[in-house]
């Protein structure tokens, strides 16, 4: 990259040094965006739990964050025109490719104050595009990373969505920045199912209020409705995870949200509708019979979606030839269709059974006991 984005906060307690802060990071950074925000105390509690990417309820405030304190902190997004990557390890132990000036400030400015971890700072362009749009608002954003002076503004507001979005074109709009996701199915804007790469950013984006015990779960209040959201993701065993991927890299961006392709549409439909479902319903049959007629698979017939056989063959040419393996899904209440499973390519395929490793190993024996003779 030419360049990179970072945000940068300056909590509570670290205030008292924001004034060298902001002098030192213009040495190296030039500054787009500088933000006191205030926020409210009804929605505290959820915005820190969004923003640091943790699961979180819909518990009352009772009191300010010992790590964050009292609203308004300092919101900064910098420009690095020289941006240099490395593997970092984080204070909560993760390693991941960081932006390794960013990272060295931030220990650095956390160093010049005696309370713990006051300076917060996104470490990667990943984390900045989902923390910045959040703090600040799509319109805002935009306009910074556009023309930023840097000149100081109050911001009184909470993080997008936080009372909920006013339409799906707003929730749609900030995740289009934050996630790589492609929305699966859309039952008329009431149940909608989504495939990601990493299904806390997605929750903490879309401000999901999440099933604890199946945390992939769960409510999404947009344009005065509730709306249920099932999150599928990378390694969850509902799609294989090389499929998953796949899916995720050949996305479309149709009418401001992120689609399948034509292709991984019709194929991950057939996938669910046969693997997950009992039988096919009628939306998933009509969606199937366009799709197959609008690309030409002259192999389709919608006979198959009656035909057990037929489908297990169908899908286990697909996933042969793109080299994907059937796994289980993680979430124990997705029904598995065992008239169709077998067929499937598996990876236990390829580790030989008890019975034929014995079989095996008794004729490697006896052939070198044979060639031992000899000698």
């Amino acid at each position: 990259m030419k360049t990179d984005y970072a945000c940068f906060a300056i909590w509570e307690h670290g205030r008292s040094k924001e004034a060298g802060i902001i002098a030192d990071l213009e040495t190296r950074f030039d500054i787009l965006g500088n933000f006191l925000v205030f926020w409210s105390d009804a929605h505290y509690n959820r915005n820190i739990a969004r923003l640091y990417e943790s699961n979180s309820g819909m518990n009352p405030f009772t009191g300010y964050s010992k790590k964050i304190g009292r609203t308004p902190f300092r919101f900064l997004v910098v420009r690095d025109n020289a941006p240099q990557y490395a593997w970092k390890k984080s204070v909560s132990g993760v390693i991941e490719p960081s932006n390794v000036a960013v990272v060295e400030k931030k220990y650095l400015y956390r160093s010049w104050i005696e309370k713990d971890y006051q300076i917060h700072s996104s470490n990667n362009t990943t984390e900045f595009y989902l923390q910045a749009p959040l703090v600040l608002g799509a319109d805002l954003y935009e306009k910074i990373l556009k023309d930023g002076s840097g000149a100081e503004t109050e911001l009184h507001k909470e993080l997008e969505g936080a009372a909920g979005w006013e339409s799906r074109e707003s929730l749609f709009r900030i995740l289009n920045y934050a996630n790589d996701y492609v929305l699966l199915d859309d039952a008329s804007g009431s149940d909608m199912v989504f495939l990601t790469d990493n299904f806390q950013r997605f929750a903490s984006t879309a401000n999901l209020w999440q099933n604890h015990q199946a945390p992939y779960k769960g409510t999404i209040q947009a344009g005065g409705k509730n709306c249920r959201a099932d999150i599928r993701f990378v390694a969850d065993g509902c799609y294989p995870a090389d499929w998953a991927r796949d899916i995720l890299s050949r996305k479309t961006l149709s009418g401001g949200v992120y689609v399948p392709s034509d292709e991984d549409l019709f194929f991950s439909l057939f996938y669910h509708g046969a693997v997950h479902q009992p039988s096919f319903g009628g939306a998933c049959r009509e969606k199937l019979v366009k799709i197959a007629q609008q690309r030409g698979f002259d192999w389709f017939s919608p006979d198959v979606l009656d035909d057990s056989d037929a489908q297990g063959k169908l899908l286990a040419g697909y996933m042969k030839s793109c080299n994907y393996y059937y796994t289980p899904p993680v979430d124990r209440k997705v029904y598995n269709n065992d008239k169709i499973i077998p067929a499937l390519p598996s990876a236990n395929n390829l580790v030989p059974k008890k019975s034929r490793v014995k079989r095996i190993s008794l004729k490697l024996k006896n052939a070198l006991r044979r060639r031992g003779g000899k000698s």
